[in-house]
């Protein structure tokens, strides 16, 4: 857990994963609708923060991956790299933004149809366990 390990390098390559679908995100809505509608459409206000957000995440996890040579290597200017990742720590708050753009999906009617799906399933799962704890 992060709690136990959080210099593993396996949490820097979690977030290089994560940063690379943000990418992909990004350039898939780029080039399906295009810079004009991309910038300047409806939910441009909403592209402009993933876009904002993804460059942020992308130099946080340059900034990860110079910290973690540079203290591998011992150099002497190691400090201010690992202040700079500090700093770009604080900046992981920004992706907050986005959990606030699923929550406007929420409202689309086929969102409604999957969230009843859900509640009709964990509402059955206490039923299905019994049966298959008696049989």
């Amino acid at each position: 857990s992060v709690d136990n390990n959080p210099d593993h390098v396996g949490w820097l390559v979690f977030e290089v994963c994560c940063v690379a679908i943000f990418i992909t995100e990004v350039v898939v809505k780029l080039r399906r609708w295009g810079a004009r509608a991309f910038f300047c459409g409806a939910s441009a206000a909403w592209n402009i923060a993933d876009t904002i957000i993804t460059t942020i995440a992308i130099m946080e996890v340059m900034l990860s991956i110079v910290e973690k040579s540079s203290s591998s290597l011992d150099l002497a200017d190691g400090g201010n790299v690992a202040s700079a990742a500090r700093v770009a720590v604080m900046l992981r708050a920004l992706r907050l933004v986005r959990v606030v753009r699923l929550v406007r999906l929420v409202s689309h009617p086929m969102m409604r149809d999957l969230a009843n799906m859900l509640v009709g399933f964990v509402i059955g799962l206490p039923s299905l366990l019994w049966v298959l704890m008696f049989f």
